[in-house]
């Protein structure tokens, strides 16, 4: 969405801080599309509690790490939303067909001038390092921050340094 914003309405972006974003275009690697197919099927099969573990597991554990005492607190307030934004999913497509694919904007990244910091953990899954990659190779005013031992769910794991690196990237680049 940030990405869009800055492409369709420049004047109204002054920077970017994006935090493991996304890309439409990526190619997913198998770990993402199967953890998809994972998803879709406890979801349809009504099972939100080990839908939402599931992505607990991936987003705030990561592909290498496991479980960690340090981590319960993020942990548990990530499944909590995760669990509340199925209830909700759910609950909405219940009374109302899922909505249809949107035309996506194409997003010319090269033509964003926005000065952009991308930060990723690395202990992520490799495709968001591997985003935060293409947005620096394509974008013109772009740098990427990897953060040691941080996997997907960055502002929660590591709000201090994500505050202060956000912080530094607003008084340098804000008018």
């Amino acid at each position: 969405m940030a990405l869009d914003t800055a492409f369709e309405a420049p004047e109204r972006v002054t920077g970017l801080v994006l935090a493991a974003p996304g890309l439409r275009e990526h190619e997913w690697s198998s770990a993402v599309r199967r953890f998809g197919d994972e998803e879709e099927r406890l979801l349809d099969a009504g099972d939100l509690a080990a839908a939402t573990d599931l992505n607990v597991r991936l987003w705030v554990d990561g592909p290498s790490r496991g479980p960690d005492p340090e981590r319960e607190s993020v942990r548990e307030r990530v499944r909590e939303m995760q669990q509340r934004a199925f209830e909700v999913q759910v609950a909405a497509y219940e009374s109302e067909p899922a909505p249809g694919p949107e035309d996506p904007v194409n997003v010319r990244l090269g033509e964003i001038q926005a000065p952009t910091v991308v930060v990723v953990g690395d202990a992520d899954v490799p495709d968001f390092p591997e985003i935060a990659d293409q947005l620096v190779s394509e974008l013109p005013d772009a740098r990427k921050v990897v953060l040691p031992d941080t996997a997907h769910t960055i502002p929660l794991e590591r709000p201090d340094e994500f505050r202060e690196l956000t912080l530094e990237f607003l008084r340098e680049h804000a008018g």
